[in-house]
Formats: structure tokens, sequence, C-alpha cells
């Protein structure tokens, strides 16, 4: 059983590397799940620290989405004032047409 647990650990790291968060991110519960439930031949303090292993991973996929999708949201809200700004100032300059 021990072996699955260093399988699964280092598929969790590939998909990391692969930017493969999704898919990551359920190699990490799924480990999480074997861990608690079927890996019965494993001593416990490799069942700790194969847990605290999944579970850093778990949470930081999840901090890093939630980041990145903050700074990307940000980066568009400001780049769409800045477009309509710049619209609205255009518009300002330009005489109607009598």
């Amino acid at each position: 059983m021990q072996i699955f647990a260093y399988l699964l650990l280092a598929i969790t790291v590939k998909t990391s590397l692969l930017g493969f968060s999704a898919i990551s991110l359920f190699v990490s519960l799924t480990a999480l799940l074997f861990i608690r439930l079927v890996a019965h031949g494993v001593p416990t303090y490799q069942k700790k620290q194969f847990a605290r292993a999944f579970k850093i991973t778990a949470i930081a996929h999840l901090i890093t989405h939630h980041i990145l999708c903050a700074v990307i949201a940000g980066g568009l809200t400001l780049y769409g004032i800045r477009i309509f700004l710049h619209t609205k100032t255009g518009a300002l300059g330009q005489k109607s047409p009598s």
C-alpha cells in the first residue's frame, strides 16, 4: 500500500508542474481519502506525513488559483475603466456636426 501513496505523490507533483491544477486537486483529495480509508499497511507517522503533503498541495493550489484570478480580474477591470475613460475623453474633444 505504501507504494501507492508514493505514486500518488509523484502524480500530484507531475500534474502540479504541468499546470493541471484541477487534476492536481483531484489527485490530492483522492490521495487523502486513500490514506485515511485504504492504506492499512502504512505506519501512522507516514500516514500523517503523506496526509500533510496532500493537504498542503490542495491548499496551495486553491490559494494560488484565487490569487491569480484576483490579479486577472483586477487588471481587466482597470483596463476596462481605461478604455471607458479614453472613449469619454475622445467623445468630449469631438465637435458635434451642426
